[in-house]
């Protein structure tokens, strides 16, 4: 157990096993890219779909997963009439291209039913959204992607769980550390739902 860089609670650092190789060596990609991908949804099983969409994520042979966060649960984002979201953020690395990764978890989100192209609502209820958050020292601008997050230092339930896995994380484009974002966004409505195992099974 360790206390978050803002000092609200302790959290738990969880590492997954290494249960099977990657298909790439070591060598040829080292070190691998790190990725914070952040997770959500608002439909029930609401735990049940980020449980689902965290053991397809270990599942895949182009990502090497590390930790996930704890469960916060949050008032919904844009569109106050519907139900709280669950939030939580997963820390792993892959050879993927940035672009590479975005389709992956939106392959991940379909295959968990979600289907975009029928939403009717930006930040209408969902049963699962997967986004690319945050990577150390990469900025991307691309109409399919925008890395660090187009939105990521206005919401504390992104920069809540990004924040447990990597205390230090700044914005490469201009070095703030996102803990101080975090304090800057005030009073916050979040809670803590659920320990980090809750979406790994106790490993």
């Amino acid at each position: 157990m360790r206390e978050s860089a803002y000092g609200l609670f302790p959290v738990s650092f969880v590492s997954f096993p290494s249960p099977r190789s990657l298909f790439v060596t070591p060598a040829q990609f080292s070190p691998l890219p790190t990725f914070v991908i952040g997770l959500g949804g608002n439909i029930e099983p609401r735990l049940v779909a980020l449980r689902a969409a965290v053991s397809r994520l270990n599942g895949l042979d182009t990502i090497r997963f590390l930790a996930v966060s704890p469960v916060y649960e949050s008032k919904p984002w844009g569109m106050a009439d519907q139900p709280d979201f669950l939030n939580a953020a997963a820390l792993a690395e892959s050879h993927l291209a940035p672009l590479d990764l975005l389709e992956a978890l939106l392959d991940i989100e379909r295959q968990l039913g979600r289907d975009r192209s029928k939403e009717a609502r930006h930040w209408g209820p969902r049963s699962i959204d997967l986004d690319v958050l945050f990577a150390p020292g990469l900025v991307m601008d691309d109409p399919r992607l925008t890395i660090p997050h187009p939105r990521l230092r206005e919401r504390d339930f992104a920069l809540r769980p990004l924040l447990d896995l990597l205390p230090d994380a700044a914005d490469p484009r201009d070095a703030t550390p996102y803990a101080r974002v975090l304090q800057t966004l005030g009073a916050s409505s979040l809670r803590l739902f659920a320990p980090p195992e809750a979406l790994t099974g106790g490993r």
